[in-house]
């Protein structure tokens, strides 16, 4: 069993942030908004990352109405997979690409070089394996920080409306892992992370595009 995330607000997650070596907190945490459906998640996360690169949709509400192509998901009533949100911010303009875990120090290595750069990144994992969180079910979120002395990733969950207690939280790499690694219901493959690239003026959608709902 891992260890039980320490949250942000606390006197040591506040420790944390300021010692983190690489962090996006500053630039997320401004634009985290609660989740408007029980399994609308991804939709929230798309949201947050967008609205973080100064871009639209930047409101969950308009991220599915805002898809463009043949494949679009009219719903996410049961969810949605890493891949399926990864075509889905790929329709609106925002490059990203999907890993799956398969090692600790892959995904600790990958996920650190991913904050160091001009990218978000995007965590898919099985709330279940983490300690503390009250979840479930598959989940995701946005990662924000790294902080190596405990080895922890501040996590920036956009549940608070269904959950008021998941607040920014500190996990721990093993146990955020473990959470990765198990497969996803729907697709029966490990989860992951999506690592989005700053979208260029040319693909983003302004206001006026934004189709009406």
């Amino acid at each position: 069993m891992g260890r039980g995330p320490v949250a942000l607000a606390s006197m040591l997650g506040s420790a944390y942030l300021e010692e983190a070596e690489t962090s996006q907190y500053a630039v997320l945490a401004p634009h985290l908004r609660p989740q408007n459906g029980r399994s609308s998640c991804g939709l929230a996360a798309t949201a947050v990352v967008f609205a973080s690169f100064d871009k639209k949709p930047d409101r969950e509400e308009d991220v599915l109405a805002a898809q463009q192509g043949t494949e679009r998901l009219d719903s996410i009533s049961y969810g949605i997979t890493l891949d399926d949100l990864s075509l889905l911010m790929g329709s609106i303009g925002l490059e990203c690409e999907a890993y799956r875990a398969t090692d600790l120090a892959t995904a600790r290595r990958d996920l650190r070089r991913s904050l160091a750069a001009d990218v978000r990144v995007v965590l898919n994992y099985t709330m279940r394996k983490v300690p503390g969180l009250g979840g479930n079910w598959g989940h995701h979120a946005l990662v924000a920080a790294y902080h190596e002395p405990s080895d922890t990733f501040l996590v920036l969950d956009a549940a608070t409306r269904l959950r008021p207690y998941a607040q920014p939280v500190w996990i721990d790499a093993p146990t955020l892992f473990a959470g990765m690694i198990e497969p996803d219901g729907m697709s029966g493959t490990p989860r992951g992370w999506l690592v989005c690239h700053r979208p260029t003026s040319a693909c983003c959608l302004t206001p006026d595009l934004l189709p009406s709902l």
